[in-house]
């Protein structure tokens, strides 16, 4: 399950009264130049938040595909049954009612439907798809949290043809996916919990939170322990080539051969984290609280109930209603002036 949980800068212009406040200039230079407290977390912009995408159920795990498309999967609504008791009390119910949607040019589609699903009568709180990847190969990869890594029937470059050409919400899905290529067993067995996927180059890497590991796909489906953390439930590949991972309240750096070292920490429940196009490390966390420069500047607040985080180009985009059945939504962040200083 997913957790839940500025004032911008008026500059007014003065000119008429610049001769008399030489002084007062001076000094307001002087106080604008010193440098912010490591923690003090003040936004330095009011960020534009535009809604992109909405109607999903449950949406989690974003990325974008080689023609600039955007996925995000969706952990759906649950279904008729069976059934079974929850962890929190209540029923969770099985269906097919999870999804991959593609958007594109201001429009959305289920580019695949009748995914695994699990989740309250009410179909919030759902387990499914619970990340998506585009690889090099131009194959399209997803996460089923509690099923496996699966690759789907079409290719990235497919989809976004076929989003680009209709209308939002139209078109019927390509099926349910093929070619069940990793972990994880099926539903009334033991369950694993895929929170993340990161398909880099011929690597593949999940996160399951379940075991507590990082996983690397190996040969014939077989699965490989990276790195055992605590909470783990998300993972990026940094501009050095190493892989930083989010667990719960803090970052580790990752590098083959080497145990991996906390990086940043002081975070409040990370969801997702990835780095911009300039080098700049972004964090998501469950308060809602979209962090910059690594976790020292405040980006964004008040995002109901994040599932995911991407970023292209000034804009971050975020799932948010992570674990509402219809109203979950993707927004798109302006993130202004990217300033990221180094850890």
């Amino acid at each position: 399950m997913i957790t839940r949980s500025a004032m911008a800068a008026a500059l007014v212009a003065a000119s008429g009264l610049m001769p008399a406040l030489t002084l007062t200039l001076t000094l307001t230079l002087t106080l604008t130049l010193t440098p912010a407290p490591a923690n003090a977390g003040a936004a330095p912009h009011r960020p534009s938040v535009r809604t992109i995408a909405a109607g999903l159920d449950n949406p989690r795990g974003l990325t974008f595909g080689p023609a600039g498309e955007l996925y995000v999967a969706e952990a759906g609504r649950g279904g008729p049954g069976p059934c079974r008791p929850g962890r929190r009390g209540g029923l969770i119910c099985f269906g097919r009612s999870g999804a991959i949607t593609a958007i594109i040019g201001g429009r959305q589609r289920r580019i695949l439907r009748n995914l695994p699903s699990m989740a309250l009568n009410s179909g919030a709180e759902a387990i499914g798809p619970s990340d998506v990847s585009a690889g090099q190969d131009g194959e399209l990869y997803y996460t089923v949290s509690m099923t496996g890594l699966f690759r789907a029937e079409q290719t990235a470059g497919q989809a976004a043809e076929q989003t680009a050409g209709q209308a939002a919400g139209q078109g019927t899905g390509q099926g349910t996916g093929q070619g069940e290529i990793a972990y994880g067993e099926a539903y009334g067995k033991r369950e694993s919990d895929l929170t993340a996927l990161l398909v880099s180059g011929r690597t593949h890497l999940v996160v399951d939170a379940a075991a507590g590991a990082l996983l690397r796909l190996g040969p014939r489906g077989r699965m490989f322990t990276v790195a055992a953390f605590r909470e783990p439930a998300s993972v990026a590949r940094g501009p050095d080539g190493a892989l930083y991972v989010g667990d719960r309240t803090r970052i580790w750096r990752a590098e083959p051969g080497r145990t991996p070292r906390v990086y940043a920490s002081g975070f409040t429940g990370i969801v997702d984290l990835t780095w911009s196009d300039a080098g700049g490390l972004y964090v998501l966390e469950s308060s809602g609280t979209l962090r910059g420069a690594a976790g020292r500047t405040v980006v964004a607040r008040n995002l109901t109930a994040p599932g995911g985080l991407a970023i292209r180009g000034r804009y971050a985009y975020v799932s948010v209603c992570g674990v509402c059945s219809g109203t979950g939504a993707v927004v798109r962040v302006d993130l202004g002036a990217e300033r990221q200083p180094e850890t």
